[in-house]
């Protein structure tokens, strides 16, 4: 799901790596709560136009005993995975699932587990670039990328010479004579093409 594998607690047991781990963003009583639990089962819905919905069932762990559920330390959040949660709940869309490994805990023992979060491998959250509708910042922006594209066409290509085999067309006209133009009645920018041309019809 979203490059990221599940599977469930069953079909890992089979395996040596885990996969089954879950964390969900929501809200308890009105105060934001990362919902740990375990995969046991994934469910896809089928709707009409070939759509598909897939949930996900889980085992919640109790985060709201601060004392016998969740320990929260200062890099760490520790689970009693003995202790359920929601259990007439157990559902969630598997979009809104993060993956999490749970590693036991050395020092309380038992069903205690570290919760180690994740950021899996070729999968990047990149920020989304917001634009606004401000006249002044659109030609603000479109005249820098003007003038990087004259930067980019006086500095960037090589010189091209008439002799060489790529040249389909001479860049000057054989049926008329040079025109010199006195270069005070030229801009800068301006002057700057006139002279690279210049340059390129030497």
């Amino acid at each position: 799901m979203n490059g990221v594998r599940f599977h469930t607690k069953e079909r890992e047991r089979h395996r040596r790596t885990q996969n089954s781990g879950v964390v969900v963003h929501g809200h308890h009583q009105g105060s934001p709560v990362d919902f740990y639990g375990v995969l046991h089962d994934i469910i896809e819905l089928r709707y009409m136009g070939w759509r598909k919905v897939y949930l996900f069932s889980c085992a919640w762990y109790d985060v709201g005993d601060p004392r016998r559920g969740i320990r929260v330390r200062d890099h760490l959040t520790i689970v009693n995975t003995a202790r359920q949660w929601y259990k007439d709940e157990p559902f969630t869309l598997a979009c809104q699932a993060l993956q999490v490994f749970y590693l036991t805990d050395p020092t309380l023992g038992g069903s205690w587990e570290v919760v180690h979060k994740i950021t899996n491998r070729n999968v990047y959250n990149i920020r989304l670039m917001t634009t606004t509708d401000d006249e002044n910042d659109d030609e603000e922006s479109s005249g820098a990328e003007a003038e990087d594209d004259d930067q980019a066409l006086l500095h960037n290509y090589p010189p091209i010479l008439e002799s060489e085999s790529t040249m389909a067309d001479p860049l000057n006209r054989v049926n008329e004579e040079n025109l010199q133009v006195d270069a005070a009645f030229i801009p800068r920018r301006e002057k700057e093409l006139y002279n690279f041309l210049l340059f390129l019809l030497q």
